[in-house]
């Protein structure tokens, strides 16, 4: 799949896909005539790392949880950890 249509189907901004290859957390394969060509994994990386991003987490700790430097120990600590935060935000909104 190309940008344009990754982009649409996952409504995710082309700007954001260069952010995600910068930070090394994609490399999508290239065509001959060296356009990005998003694959099956490519499309669950992202999809992965736009529900990381909903729960907040920094693009460096995806990269990590993404790349398993991280043993089950410590991807279930940092999530548990960011649960944790979202729960303390939503206990403000609630106050509010």
């Amino acid at each position: 799949m190309n940008t344009k249509t990754i982009c649409k189907e996952l409504n995710i901004s082309q700007k954001a896909l260069r952010v995600y290859e910068e930070e090394k957390i994609l490399v999508p394969l290239r065509d001959d005539n060296n356009y990005r060509n998003y694959n099956e994994d490519d499309v669950l990386k992202i999809k992965q790392v736009l529900l990381l991003r909903q729960m907040d987490i920094p693009l460096k700790n995806i990269k990590l949880l993404l790349q398993k430097y991280f043993d089950d120990y410590k991807i279930i600590r940092g999530l548990d950890l960011q649960l944790k935060v979202i729960d303390n935000r939503m206990t403000e909104l609630e106050k509010i």
